[in-house]
């Protein structure tokens, strides 16, 4: 029961639709038979236990400070330039996030890597030879996971096609990891998500 829920919550966040929305647009129609039809008292009961139950998810989601698809969406639009919010698509990119974050979190490859002790958005800043010249490298790493028995694994997530340079980045995270966690087993993962 609560999927289906869940699945009529998502299906009206997805159309750009908030919870407010939903309610006053089944009120709305629902309130004139209201006196007279029992059904559409029933309905109006239940529409006002949906709005009241999706109010407390988004609560909820909201105080564990993770993001949902709808969150993430959100988050995405929110930090567009002003000229990527004018163009007609402007939420394609946010919708391709939220359903590359859902095809992820049914990886296994991914999950396995992620459900446990980890980092996100580690600040990496180290003193390392790229092409043979000396270079101060700052970036932030996707996540350090630490396993159990004290192992730390440099998770780093792409997207599109694999390119060498995605290597080359993934064992300058792991160098900095090592030199940092000198007594640490230290390896890498590479995900790419698309």
């Amino acid at each position: 029961m609560v999927g289906e829920f869940l699945g009529l919550y998502d299906e009206f966040r997805r159309r750009h639709r908030s919870v407010d929305v939903f309610e006053r647009l089944l009120v709305d129609t629902l309130e004139p038979s209201n006196e007279v039809d029992r059904g559409a008292r029933r309905m109006l009961r239940q529409t006002r236990f949906l709005a009241a139950m999706f109010r407390a998810y988004e609560r909820r989601v909201e105080a564990s400070g993770c993001l949902d698809e709808h969150g993430l969406r959100a988050r995405a639009v929110a930090v567009m330039r002003g000229e990527e919010r004018s163009r007609a698509d402007y939420r394609q990119p946010a919708k391709t996030a939220a359903e590359i974050l859902d095809r992820a979190a049914a990886r296994e490859d991914v999950t396995i890597v992620l459900d446990g002790e980890c980092l996100f958005e580690m600040p990496v800043s180290h003193h390392a030879k790229v092409d043979g010249s000396p270079v101060l490298v700052r970036a932030l790493m996707d996540c350090l996971r630490r396993w159990p028995d004290g192992r730390l694994t440099v998770v780093v997530f792409k997207t599109g096609a694999q390119a060498p340079e995605h290597r080359r980045q993934i064992d300058l995270f792991v160098e900095a990891t090592r030199a940092l966690f000198l007594r640490h087993q230290v390896d890498g993962r590479l995900n790419y998500l698309s």
